[in-house]
């Protein structure tokens, strides 16, 4: 079964009521299904986070407090839209991906709105009604005009920026990680139909609600800027020169950043089986394990090999199903639930314990340890099939 499969999720559940006080459930499959509970109860609370961050910006930032509800209706349907493309066409998205994916829709894509109102409402200010009301009059076919002139002037600017947008998250396809093609791919496609919104949808929502918009205008807040543009140009050539030493400063520094590879460090502290390995941790070792597979080799030469292995230092331990049931036995008489362990079709795992508090650079010389090893341990048991075995695969 998969590890979010619901049989699964129930499975965990089921065992949980079965512990008492003082008995814990730990595991990567633990850790997982609880994290996927924890970042779905906590999306509500995120997009309510986002929306009003960013309503409390286009306040001060826009010139009428109808906006920011216009705003937000329109890049809404631009996600409703989005995950109902997904719905249509039977994929399946990550918790993670959903979890995050309305509040950086919503972020990413504003932008494009207020280019838009922007451009309408100096439009507006340049007929003569608009003007004599500080941009906020007119008839409503002036502001018809006006919209089909903001239209026409910001759809290039607009849709250039949502182009370079949408193809640096379809860049994250590329990724083998599987995360990185479902997260950019759902966020290239809602950046295009963010696009859609807002030349199409925004544009009836303001002029529909155009007297609604003039009765809330208030003064933007926000102050003209005009100090720092006749810095930035009288200056320009000290700016330059400020700008360039940050940008090695900051080269250097990037290339010095260390990375962290430890996914059970990301999680909440206080998440049961997180808290569990912290209590227990001083006590409880070789909690993470390693599969090494091999196609066609013998059960004695796999029990060979994990003899070796266990003497490598961050082994805890290492079995294979030779290390279970006597390699004479025959696999029929293995009970399924022990024999599935281990074998699957021609295909046999040996399942390693490492020490779960390796630091990130011990790990991965382990690992490249371990794949330097499996070759010679092979060839010491005179394993003619070596090759299987080195093309055999860890996964943590």
């Amino acid at each position: 079964e998969d590890s979010s499969s619901p049989r699964t999720v129930q499975a965990i559940d089921d065992i949980k009521r079965l512990l008492g006080e003082g008995q814990y459930l730990v595991g990567e499959v633990v850790s997982g299904i609880e994290m996927k509970e924890l970042g779905m109860s906590q999306m509500p609370r995120m997009i309510r986070t986002a929306a009003v961050l960013i309503f409390l910006v286009l306040i001060v930032t826009l010139p009428s407090a109808a906006m920011p509800f216009i705003f937000m209706v329109t890049i809404g349907a631009a996600y409703a839209y989005n995950m109902a493309i997904s719905y249509a066409l039977g994929q399946k998205v990550s918790y993670l991906t959903s979890s995050v994916a309305a509040a950086m829709q919503l972020g990413v894509t504003m932008d494009y709105c207020i280019f838009l109102m922007h451009s309408f409402h100096a439009e507006r200010q340049q007929s003569p009604a608009g003007a004599s009301a500080g941009g906020n009059g007119g008839s409503s076919a002036e502001a018809e005009a006006a919209m089909e002139r903001a239209i026409a002037k910001t759809a290039n600017a607009i849709l250039s920026s949502a182009l370079t947008t949408a193809a640096g998250f379809a860049a994250l396809a590329l990724m083998r990680v599987r995360l990185g093609a479902d997260m950019g791919l759902l966020m290239a496609r809602g950046v295009l139909l963010s696009v859609v919104c807002t030349l199409v949808v925004l544009p009836s929502l303001v002029l529909a609600l155009q007297s609604v918009i003039d009765r809330l205008t208030h003064p933007v807040l926000l102050p003209s800027f005009r100090g720092l543009a006749s810095l930035v140009v009288r200056g320009r050539v000290p700016v330059f020169a400020v700008a360039l030493l940050v940008l090695v400063v900051g080269f250097v520094g990037s290339s010095r950043v260390s990375l962290s590879y430890d996914i059970d460090s990301t999680f909440p502290r206080d998440m049961p089986s997180i808290a569990a390995m912290e209590e227990f941790g001083d006590v409880v070792s070789g909690l993470r394990e390693m599969y090494i597979v091999a196609r066609g080799v013998p059960g004695w030469r796999l029990q060979r090999m994990t003899a070796a292995l266990r003497g490598m230092d961050g082994v805890t331990g290492a079995g294979c199903l030779a290390d279970v049931v006597d390699p004479a036995v025959p696999l029929d008489f293995v009970p399924d639930g022990v024999a599935s362990r281990y074998v699957a079709g021609e295909y046999s795992a040996a399942i390693l314990s490492v020490d779960s508090r390796a630091s990130d650079e011990a790990m991965n010389s382990l690992i490249a340890g371990i794949r330097e090893m499996l070759p010679r341990a092979l060839d010491q048991a005179n394993a003619s099939d070596a090759s299987d075995a080195s093309g055999a695969s860890g996964a943590l």
